[in-house]
């Protein structure tokens, strides 16, 4: 993230930091090495 650039959790805006927490996620996936994934609005927008 930019210097310039102030996330605002009131307009929806939230970071996943926490890689235990991200594990827990991928993990209830139960995704298969075939499986596509679509991050949906990554980015500054």
């Amino acid at each position: 993230m930019s210097a310039a650039f102030h996330p605002k959790k009131s307009l929806g805006q939230n970071f996943l930091v926490d890689g235990v927490h991200l594990a827990r996620i991928v993990a209830a996936a139960d995704l298969a090495p075939t499986d596509q994934v679509l991050e949906i609005g990554p980015g500054t927008g």
